[in-house]
């Protein structure tokens, strides 16, 4: 399957398309559209091939986020922030994994300042 193909597929699913040339201009739908159906633009095309070249880890290890936050200057704050949490997200704060989506996880990003950044601090922490 393309990029393309994949793109397409995510953003209408169980819609079916042939696509000859693998290119948008020659995406053909049909030929049971739903009704109201609106084939995707061009931009969200790109920008969902975008965030399928650059996807997001759904979890990362304690020591790799720990390390992201070092290199981004975030290490001390988070740790004052957990410090001040209630008890759960103290415990939470030692856990082997962290899962992106996890609410624990949001809030305390959100304290420091990192609620729009999670998704790059994930992608940050699996290079490291």
């Amino acid at each position: 399957m393309t990029n393309l193909t994949n793109a397409l597929i995510v953003l209408r699913p169980r819609v079916d398309f042939s696509n000859i040339d693998n290119t948008y201009a020659n995406v053909f739908w049909g030929p049971n559209l739903p009704e109201g159906f609106v084939p995707p633009t061009q931009e969200e095309v790109a920008a969902e091939l975008t965030r399928q070249a650059d996807p997001v880890p759904p979890t990362a290890t304690r020591g790799h986020l720990i390390r992201a936050l070092h290199y981004i200057g975030k290490l001390a704050e988070v740790r004052d922030a957990v410090a001040q949490a209630d008890v759960l997200t103290q415990e939470l704060w030692l856990s082997p994994t962290f899962h992106r989506d996890d609410p624990l996880l949001r809030a305390v990003a959100a304290t420091v300042g990192l609620a729009d950044r999670i998704d790059d601090l994930f992608r940050l922490s699996a290079t490291m």
